[in-house]
C-alpha cells in the first residue's frame, strides 16, 4: 500500500480565507474541513489536494471566537462549515448556502461543545 505524503501547518484564523485562494489559484481543489474539540476552543483542519499530495491546515479557535467561510473561494466547503456550525456551535460567517443552525436535526444543540457530553451519552447507552 502506497501513502501518499502529507503535509500540515498552523495559521491564524484571520488567514484562512487568503490562504484558500493561494490554493485555489494554485490549482488545488477542497478536500474537507474539520473540527475537534481540544481544550479551551477547537481545533480546525483545512484540507486541499493537487497531484494527490494534502496539504493540511490548522487552526486553533479559542472557545466564542468565530471563522469566515472559505466556500466563496470553494463553493463545496459549505457543507462541512455547516456542519462545524451546528454540532460544535462555531460561529462560520460568510457561509455561501447557510442552513442557519438547521443542516442537521439533533437532540441537542450542538452536540460536540461538552467535554462529558460524549461521556454522559455513554452512561446512558449502558
Amino acid at each position: 500500500m502506497r501513502i501518499e505524503p502529507q503535509n500540515f501547518r498552523t495559521i491564524e484564523s484571520d488567514e484562512l480565507v487568503p490562504t484558500a485562494e493561494v490554493f485555489k489559484s494554485a490549482g488545488y481543489r477542497f478536500v474537507q474541513c474539520f473540527a475537534a474539540r481540544v481544550e479551551n476552543g477547537f481545533e480546525l483542519t483545512y484540507s486541499f489536494d493537487k497531484d494527490l499530495v494534502l496539504e493540511n491546515i490548522r487552526i486553533n479557535l479559542p472557545d466564542g471566537v468565530g471563522i469566515r467561510s472559505i466556500s466563496g473561494v470553494f463553493g463545496a466547503s459549505f457543507v462541512f462549515e455547516n456542519e462545524m456550525h451546528d454540532l460544535f456551535g462555531i460561529e462560520v460567517s460568510d457561509i455561501s448556502v447557510d442552513f442557519k443552525g438547521k443542516f442537521y436535526h439533533v437532540t441537542t444543540p450542538t452536540p460536540m461543545t461538552s467535554d462529558t457530553s460524549a461521556q454522559e451519552q455513554g452512561k446512558e447507552g449502558k
